[in-house]
């Protein structure tokens, strides 16, 4: 039979043969050798930030924004106003683990605030022409699998027009509810209603011809 392991600093024969103390002396050594983390300081001012991971305070990067306009990889988090390059939910590193500590919490303020900060996100790319062409193209990518090239390339081959009506009107994918693959670009309108009669084409077929045919005297009157 193996020797039972003691406890390096109490010297307690230790259940797990593995450990190298028991519980009470890992968390006594795990505190003594706690070190708090330093506040981190502002590049410019010297100023203590509060997010650990910004580099500047708030004022210093709205200057240095101004100063240097920032390339297309950085972006501004809406919660705490600095500049980062990465971003996790729409919110920078620390942000995002501060709202998860107080989501844990329950805050009452936290639902609040994260919904304004979701609005202003929201507003500021509402009218932004560049903003809602990108979310366009990653919707139909998701949706249709049809890349930017692809749906452009079909829209000069249409000449930009309804591939049913003819009509030089704002064209959405039309695809088949079967395979799920993409056939044109259609208006509104007509890709409303062929997928109406697609679904229901054993009730419609051929009597809504009949049914033109039988008024079309109303038309001469």
């Amino acid at each position: 039979m193996p020797e039972m392991r003691t406890c390096r600093d109490c010297g307690k024969t230790l259940a797990n043969r593995r450990a190298l103390r028991c519980q009470p002396c890992f968390h006594a050594q795990k505190s003594r050798e706690y070190k708090p983390r330093e506040p981190r300081k502002c590049l410019d001012c010297e100023a203590f930030v509060c997010n650990h991971y910004a580099l500047r305070c708030l004022v210093c990067s709205a200057a240095y924004r101004k100063a240097n306009p920032k390339p297309g990889n950085l972006r501004d988090c809406p919660q705490c106003g600095g500049t980062y390059r990465r971003m996790c939910h729409g919110v920078c590193t620390g942000c995002y683990q501060k709202n998860r500590y107080r989501q844990k919490k329950g805050e009452p303020e936290f639902d609040r605030v994260r919904l304004e900060a979701t609005k202003r996100w929201r507003a500021q790319r509402k009218d932004c022409p560049k903003h809602r062409d990108k979310c366009a193209s990653q919707r139909r990518k998701r949706t249709y699998n049809l890349s930017a090239e692809d749906h452009s390339k079909m829209l000069s081959e249409q000449g930009g027009k309804c591939a049913i009506c003819e009509k030089d009107t704002a064209l959405v994918v039309d695809h088949c509810h079967t395979s799920g693959k993409v056939r044109a670009l259609l208006c509104t309108k007509c890709n409303l209603c062929l997928g109406y009669l697609e679904k229901n084409r054993p009730l419609y077929e051929g009597k809504l011809q009949d049914y033109l045919e039988r008024f079309a005297s109303l038309r001469r009157e």
